[in-house]
């Protein structure tokens, strides 16, 4: 007996709804057999296919501009007038890419988790201190993490 799915064009075999084993192998046959792209491997056509996100890509530009500013605040004399804006301008960026691509601390990709990681240690430390410097040994720290972020993203990852 052949269990059909009611859809908006003309009825589909569901195979898992077969009766016995053979029955259902025969159905996934027949569908496969109707499929109009029988032979996957010239898609890819012997080529090593890499994942891989385009260097000028949306999320690549806003993690790259985020990485600077957090590298130029890391950098930023303490009495320089223009750190305040930088500040600022941090707490809003970086609030803004971590709900677009971290979003609760949870990152797809390896790039993203780390850049997060140091989002979010800048983050808190200018929430808890203010305008106070920023520590030396934490602001490796984050330059390390910045770094290994940056070359997760350049392969793509």
């Amino acid at each position: 007996m052949l269990a059909t799915l009611m859809t908006a064009g003309p009825a589909v075999a569901v195979c898992a709804d077969q009766d016995t084993a053979e029955a259902g192998d025969a159905c996934r046959e027949a569908e496969l057999a109707q499929d109009r792209l029988a032979d996957y491997s010239s898609v890819t056509a012997g080529k090593q296919v890499k994942a891989s996100r385009e260097v000028d890509s949306v999320y690549s530009k806003a993690t790259r501009d985020l990485a600077g500013k957090v590298e130029q605040y890391l950098t930023m004399d303490v009495y320089d007038k223009q750190r305040q804006l930088l500040i600022k301008s941090l707490k809003v960026d970086g609030s803004t890419w971590v709900s677009k691509y971290a979003r609760g601390g949870s990152a797809k990709t390896q790039s993203a988790r780390n850049m997060y990681i140091a989002v979010d240690a800048v983050q808190g430390f200018m929430a808890s201190n203010g305008l106070a410097p920023f520590p030396g040994s934490k602001a490796k720290v984050v330059r390390a993490t910045l770094s290994k972020s940056l070359s997760f993203l350049e392969e793509g990852r």
